[in-house]
């Protein structure tokens, strides 16, 4: 198999009819996402908020021109792992509070962030499978011949040479006809 440097750009190309119906849907979850990123630093989870933050910084650079379909691969499996990380966090919240903290009187930016927190998990899942489903879609109208990205002309179906045929035994040798030796 051949590979020239930078095959993952050669993943782009110009997008499905399915990646451009999606787009919209993907750029208002990025919107979102960036808006969790904020609550979340607001809150003071200053890694998760800026892990969220970067991955929307990602998307952003994923969508932009087009379609990337190599960083919306990355993109994808990022948001589905910290979907679940995000997740536990969540629960790990609701459990020390008693999953009191949308009852409890608290002021509104509270509220808000604490909320943003809670939705984020579900917006990433939804974006890593939204992103996940524009890879798939582009890999199946992907021409064959770029997949290896090597023109069909240079392309060959033999992964070695023929096979040789084996060569004539030597006069005088027979294997196996020696004196035997037990070791003891």
């Amino acid at each position: 198999m051949t590979f020239v440097s930078g095959s993952l750009d050669g993943l782009t190309g110009p997008p499905t009819p399915f990646a451009l119906r999606v787009r919209p849907w993907l750029i208002l979850i990025f919107a979102m996402l960036g808006f969790v990123g904020l609550a979340r630093l607001a809150l003071l989870d200053v890694t998760g908020g800026l892990f969220l933050v970067l991955a929307v910084f990602i998307g952003y650079m994923a969508i932009r021109k087009g379609m990337n379909i190599a960083w919306l691969l990355c993109l994808a499996m990022i948001l589905f792992l910290n979907s679940m990380l995000d997740g536990f966090l969540v629960l790990a919240l609701g459990l020390r509070t008693q999953w009191d903290f949308f009852f409890k009187k608290q002021p509104w930016c509270l509220f808000l962030g604490r909320f943003l927190t809670f939705i984020g998990p579900m917006l990433e899942l939804v974006g890593a499978y939204l992103s996940w489903a524009i890879y798939k879609d582009h890999m199946e109208h992907i021409p064959s011949s770029e997949v290896f990205l090597v023109p069909d002309s240079q392309v060959s179906y033999h992964s070695t040479e023929p096979p040789r045929p084996p060569p004539p035994p030597r006069p005088g040798f027979a294997a196996f006809s020696g004196p035997a030796h037990r070791l003891e």
